[in-house]
C-alpha cells in the first residue's frame, strides 16, 4: 500500500475508485453509467465544510493561512461598506474568503470542540494522508481525514444542519458506506471509526440541544450491517465494470440486494 500526502488534486485524479465513487454508485442505484457521466461543482457549503476540516484538524494557524474571515461590514448598499468590503478582499490575497456569517459559526465550533477532549483527540493523528492500494482485485484509493495508526481509529469531520439528528444525515448520504469501505482498505474494526458531527449553522433551532455544536457519533449495528451491504454491492458493479468494460444501468442488477 502506498501513503502519501499528496494534494486534493492528485488523489482525485488517480485512476481508481474512492468511498466517493461507491456512495454515488448508491446513489445512482447501481447506475455505472450515471457515475461515470456525473460532474463536480464546488459550492459556499463546501467551502465552509473545507474550512472546518482544515480549523479542527490542521490547526489555527493553518487554517489562518488558508482563510480570511471577513469582519461585519454592514449594509451593503452604502458606497463606504462596498468600500471597505473590496479593500478586505483584497488584503485577503490568495486565502479562501469567509463571510461574517460564516465566521460566527466557526468561532462557536472552534470553542465547543476544544472543550470536548474526546473530540480532540480523535484529530489528532495522519490528516489527509492518502492511501493507494489494490482490493479485492480493483485499484482503490482512501483519503482519511484522519487516521491514527497508534491507537488504531480513524475519524471523520462532518457538517450537519443538526448534530444530535446526525444518524439520519448517515443514512441519507450513505456515511456509512464510507466507514466500511475505509475500514475494510485499511484493516480497522469498524467499531473505531467515529464521526465528529458539527453543526453548519446557528439559525437551526435543535428543539433537543439547540446550543450544541460538536458530537462525537459511533455507528449503530444497524447501520454498520447495512453499511457493508451497500459497499460490497456497489463494489462489485464498479468491478464488473472495469473488469468487463460494461457500465451497467439501474436496469441491470448484478443481485437482488434491497438498497431502499
Amino acid at each position: 500500500m502506498k501513503k502519501v500526502f499528496d494534494t486534493n488534486e492528485e488523489y482525485h485524479a488517480h485512476n481508481s475508485i474512492s468511498a466517493s465513487g461507491l456512495k454515488s454508485i448508491v446513489k445512482f442505484k447501481g447506475s455505472i453509467r450515471e457515475y461515470l457521466a456525473q460532474t463536480y461543482k464546488s459550492s459556499a457549503a463546501f467551502e465552509f465544510g473545507n474550512a472546518i476540516h482544515t480549523l479542527l484538524l490542521e490547526g489555527r494557524k493553518k487554517y489562518e493561512a488558508d482563510y480570511y474571515e471577513l469582519p461585519e461590514i454592514g449594509d451593503l448598499r452604502k458606497k463606504e461598506n462596498k468600500d471597505l468590503k473590496s479593500q478586505l478582499m483584497e488584503k485577503a490575497g490568495d486565502r479562501a474568503i469567509l463571510d461574517f456569517k460564516d465566521v460566527q459559526v466557526i468561532r462557536e465550533i472552534e470553542r465547543q470542540f476544544y472543550a470536548k477532549p474526546l473530540a480532540v483527540k480523535l484529530c489528532k493523528g495522519d490528516v489527509e494522508l492518502s492511501h493507494y492500494t489494490d482490493f479485492g482485485g480493483i485499484p482503490v484509493r482512501v483519503r482519511p481525514d484522519c487516521v491514527n495508526y497508534d491507537q488504531h481509529f480513524i475519524s471523520d469531520v462532518k457538517s450537519t444542519r443538526s448534530v444530535m439528528e446526525f444518524e439520519r444525515d448517515v443514512w441519507q448520504y450513505n456515511y456509512h458506506v464510507q466507514a466500511a469501505f475505509y475500514c475494510s482498505v485499511l484493516g480497522f474494526p469498524i467499531e473505531n471509526w467515529r464521526f465528529i458531527a458539527v453543526k453548519n449553522n446557528i439559525e437551526y433551532d435543535d428543539p433537543r440541544h439547540p446550543e450544541t455544536m460538536v458530537r462525537v457519533v459511533k455507528l449503530d449495528e444497524r447501520m454498520i450491517e447495512v453499511g457493508f451491504e451497500k459497499m460490497q454491492w456497489a463494489f462489485d458493479r464498479w468491478k464488473h465494470y472495469v473488469n468487463t468494460g460494461v457500465a451497467l444501468g439501474i436496469d441491470s442488477p448484478l443481485d437482488d440486494l434491497d438498497i431502499e
